[in-house]
């Protein structure tokens, strides 16, 4: 049976590859690649260009509430 784990260490290594990035960015998913090097979707922004969203947590989580009535009645809940 240790076979399959080393066919599954295969697999997600295939899976996490550079080579498979670029063909998912190329696609019609056009997803943008993680490993340095592999060109992203032509319409996209590289991805080292984008800047991260910065947010308070735990303020979120605070508010979750409030916000949860308040767009009760908006979305018919």
């Amino acid at each position: 049976m240790e076979w399959k784990w080393h066919l599954k260490a295969l697999m997600i290594d295939y899976l996490l590859s550079p080579e498979v990035e670029r063909m998912l960015a190329q696609s019609e998913a056009v997803q943008i690649p993680l490993h340095a090097g592999v060109k992203g979707p032509k319409n996209l922004p590289a991805l080292a260009s984008i800047k991260p969203m910065t947010l308070d947590y735990g303020k979120a989580a605070d508010r979750v509430e409030d916000v949860t009535r308040r767009f009760q009645p908006i979305l018919g809940l």
